[in-house]
């Protein structure tokens, strides 16, 4: 009874309490005499059948309240659901518009800069086309461009960095150019390039390294970093010729700033270099105590060597240089009696710019003609041939000449 008692909740268990009270009475009444006996079974069975109706009714109530509170849940989670996504949506929008806003920001930033840039470069092709039109390149042959390109720059000096700022309006290009005319080699080989263009010359500007320094201990030429240089290759008589308007002097400039332990430096680097090379051995602490007593000999060697053996057999016998018999000395010479010597660090091209303004156009000519030839001798790896070396002599005689009868 418990059991099924169990199912009725509310008015199902005033049903039943009611149903029974009627059973009883039945009950009571059949045995009294009052109803028949035969009526017992037929109520009996009436009652249970409504008994059985309202279980049922009661089990199908609770599974209804039951999916209800389901579908009351979905619909909870549902509602859930769709506040976290629409609070995601507003968060995505808020992101999406400070995205869109810091788009913006840069897009105007880019175009500022690509406005900048746009200014520099008109000033820059300004001042090449200005200074094409001061040499009168336009109606030149290519190798008489490029021999008047290389005469304008023998006036320039060298240098790793800017005394000042560009005045405003003006590009670093266009200063070196114009007001300066004092750079590094990425000024004289981009300079170069552009004017020979203006010219109609076809030109590349080419970067790499120049091998100058040359290691006595290794019987090698080293590179280092400082050693990058840059250039200009134009295509002049059906070839490509190698074009350096960069004063000859830059590599002393930057030998000078090497460190002082740069020859230990070096020493280190070849003596690691070669014991990597070494063949597999086996040594004990005697023979690494060799090795280092070896070692400490070489630095000492090559720190104060050098000195004893000057003092114990004289000056060593001077390297010779490419182009150290150039016939341009006699003409220094002379010019140095005639308008005075060049000032101590004052490179050869900036003397004579100076002291060329004194001379007649025929013969300052041939004296730059002369100094680029010099030049090549000394300082281009390839030299001068046959031909360069005889206008080289011929140029100096007629100097010395005109010189001795001025």
């Amino acid at each position: 009874m418990r059991a099924i008692l169990g199912f009725f909740t509310g008015y199902d268990t005033l049903i039943a309490l009611g149903l029974v009270a009627i059973a009883v009475v039945v009950f009571v009444a059949s045995r009294v005499g009052v109803l028949p006996r035969k009526s017992v079974p037929v109520a009996v069975g009436a009652l249970l059948g409504l008994l059985g109706l309202s279980v049922w009714q009661s089990s199908r109530r609770k599974a209804l309240q039951q999916e209800a509170k389901q579908i009351k849940d979905r619909i909870a989670k549902r509602d859930e659901t769709i506040a976290r996504l629409e609070g995601k949506y507003r968060e995505d929008r808020t992101a999406l518009d400070r995205a869109g806003a810091a788009l913006d920001q840069q897009l105007a930033a880019h175009e500022r800069e690509l406005e900048r840039l746009e200014a520099r470069n008109r000033e820059e092709r300004a001042a090449i086309e200005r200074l094409a039109a001061q040499l009168g390149l336009s109606r030149l042959a290519p190798a008489e461009a490029v021999r008047r390109v290389r005469a304008h720059f023998l006036a320039y000096s060298y240098s790793t960095f800017r005394e000042a700022a560009p005045p405003r309006g003006a590009t670093a290009l266009s200063d070196f150019l114009e007001r300066s005319k004092s750079g590094h080699c990425e000024y004289f080989a981009t300079a170069t390039t552009l004017l020979l263009r203006a010219a109609g010359v076809p030109t590349r500007y080419a970067t790499g390294f120049a091998m100058l320094e040359y290691s006595d201990l290794e019987e090698a030429y080293v590179v280092r970093a400082r050693h990058a240089h840059s250039w200009t290759r134009a295509w002049v008589d059906g070839q490509w010729i190698e074009i350096d308007t960069t004063p000859p002097d830059w590599f002393g400039v930057e030998e000078r700033q090497a460190p002082l332990w740069q020859g230990l430096s070096d020493l280190l680097r070849w003596a690691g270099f070669r014991w990597s090379q070494r063949a597999p051995f086996e040594a004990g602490p005697s023979a690494y105590a060799l090795l280092a007593l070896l070692v400490a000999i070489l630095v000492w060697r090559l720190l104060r060597g050098r000195r004893t053996a000057r003092d114990a057999t004289g000056a060593a016998a001077p390297r010779t240089w490419p182009g150290t018999d150039s016939a341009f000395y006699a003409i220094e010479e002379r010019l140095a009696e005639r308008y005075g010597a060049r000032a101590p660090g004052e490179a050869l091209g900036p003397w004579i710019a100076r002291i060329g303004v004194v001379l007649d156009a025929s013969a300052r000519a041939e004296l730059l003609e002369a100094l680029e030839l010099h030049q090549r001798s000394r300082f281009d790896p390839a030299g001068v041939d046959a031909e360069g070396r005889r206008r080289l002599v011929a140029l100096a005689a007629g100097l010395e000449r005109g010189l001795r009868r001025g």
